[in-house]
């Protein structure tokens, strides 16, 4: 094994060594896990349709249903794959700052997305975000090997990775789009004997891309009744795009997102990301171009989504922000490389190093104390249900700790009625979400559960559960 081999090994052992500190000690898992564990189940069950049903996309519940095989449990197996492959994202991502900026670039990229805590908080759950990353990293580092060696393997590889990270989520059509488009942008750059290959390059992306898809694509159209290239909400404004009608503009979205980007950047990254973005043309232009038109097309796909979906979360702006963490890292290495530097410039951009660190760390508690009364209340239905229980709630989770089924909002309190239990924590009950949360309490129907089931800790938030009772029939 040679050094940089070598080099890559230790990388992966030292992320994956902070999501597993991290993961120690979690009691359950966060939102939207369970939907992703109800289609894995499904799938194992070879209930392949109701897993799709779901609305997701089947990438990720698929490899739990695999690897639970292995383990012989869903949640571990959720775990299981959210800290392996979040953690291998890491390598693609070295080998791309790398390739771009350097070894010790690379090697701050590493350690910035090794101590992040939003990254390492999605780690350490059920959730799509190691996987997606995975996968789209890997595709865009292939892509740029193709670029620079025209190789069909890599152009192949690309276009499978590429698969993967659309068959996790929909954003990663942008993989797809965005690596044909530059093979096809480089082969008319160049105008040489290699522009053929970039041209035949592009062709096997897009064919194994399809190879790979075509089963789920067939399954979107049947289940839309058109060509599609999702079931979920998120499609709606793509496909409106399509149609040529542009969704409306909400600057309150807008706004959301820059503070939550600004929020991923924890402030003092602002200035390094700001350094690097200004300082990184100096040379390697077209591979530094390749990195940035990543982020750049990515925030522009998400942001138009958004607008159309009416809903925006810090998580849609993750894969974006690790692509621009190289940017960063090279900013802090301009900054103590600027001249003239002193010894207070060089501790100044240390300390920022070092108050990133502090500052990733300071809410690194990823144990999901506040939830464990949902599964308190989970535990508690499944013991005294009698059967399959059917359940209203906020909180997916209740549904699959007590091993029952989630019913939709009800309208009415005569739909609520139509139940077996009510879980709500205090904070939904105050807001009254649901139009007949203020009619439970005086409705004999609904019988409240003493207690909150929080065990007295002020940590955890309190949860209300109400059980309907059944009219005996003569």
């Amino acid at each position: 094994m040679n050094d940089e081999r070598r080099l890559i090994v230790y990388l992966f052992l030292v992320v994956l060594a902070v999501r597993v500190m991290a993961l120690a000690g979690t009691y359950t898992f966060g939102t939207d896990s369970a939907a992703f564990l109800r289609m894995a189940e499904l799938m194992r069950e070879g209930s392949w349709h109701a897993a799709l049903k779901t609305g997701y996309h089947p990438g990720y519940p698929a490899a739990i249903a695999a690897v639970s095989l292995l383990t012989g449990n869903l949640v571990g197996a959720g775990f299981l794959v959210s800290l392996l492959f979040g953690s291998l994202a890491a390598l693609p991502l070295y080998l791309l700052a790398r390739d771009s900026f350097g070894r010790p670039a690379a090697l701050i990229t590493v350690a910035l997305y090794a101590m992040h805590y939003p990254l390492v908080d999605l780690h350490t759950d059920v959730m799509t975000e190691g996987l997606f990353c995975a996968a789209l990293f890997t595709s865009l580092w292939m892509g740029r090997r193709f670029i620079d060696a025209p190789r069909l393997p890599w152009a192949l590889g690309a276009g499978l990775a590429a698969a993967g990270a659309y068959m996790v989520r929909h954003e990663g059509l942008i993989a797809l789009c965005g690596l044909a488009c530059w093979f096809l942008f480089e082969a008319a750059r160049r105008r040489n004997r290699s522009s053929g290959d970039l041209v035949l390059g592009a062709a096997f992306l897009v064919g194994t891309f399809f190879v790979a898809s075509m089963p789920f694509l067939i399954w979107v159209r049947g289940e839309m009744g058109r060509w599609a290239t999702t079931a979920k909400g998120s499609g709606i404004p793509l496909q409106k795009a399509m149609e040529g009608e542009v969704v409306a503009y909400r600057g309150d979205l807008t706004s959301k997102a820059l503070i939550a980007f600004v929020r991923l950047n924890y402030i003092v990254l602002l200035v390094p990301l700001a350094a690097g973005l200004a300082l990184a043309w100096r040379q390697e232009k077209w591979r530094r171009l390749y990195l940035l038109s990543w982020a750049v097309a990515y925030y522009v796909g998400v942001a138009y989504t958004m607008q159309g979906m009416g809903y925006v979360s810090y998580r849609y702006l993750l894969p974006g922000f690790c692509i621009l963490l190289p940017f960063i890292a090279w900013g802090v290495l301009e900054l103590i490389r600027l001249r003239p530097m002193g010894p207070p410039h060089r501790a100044a951009a240390i300390a920022t190093l070092v108050l990133c660190a502090i500052v990733g760390y300071r809410d690194f508690d990823v144990h999901r104390w506040e939830d464990l009364p949902l599964v308190r209340a989970g535990e508690w239905i499944r013991e005294h249900a009698q059967g399959r229980p059917r359940i209203l709630s906020t909180r997916d989770k209740v549904a699959w700790f007590a091993k029952g089924d989630l019913g939709p909002p009800p309208a009415t309190v005569e739909e609520a009625a139509a139940v077996d239990f009510l879980v709500f924590t205090r904070q939904d009950f105050d807001r009254r979400e649901w139009a007949c949360m203020p009619e439970l309490e005086r409705d004999t129907r609904f019988e409240r559960i003493p207690g909150d089931f929080t065990a007295g800790s002020k940590r955890q938030r309190p949860v209300i559960v109400y059980r309907v009772r059944r009219q005996k029939t003569s």
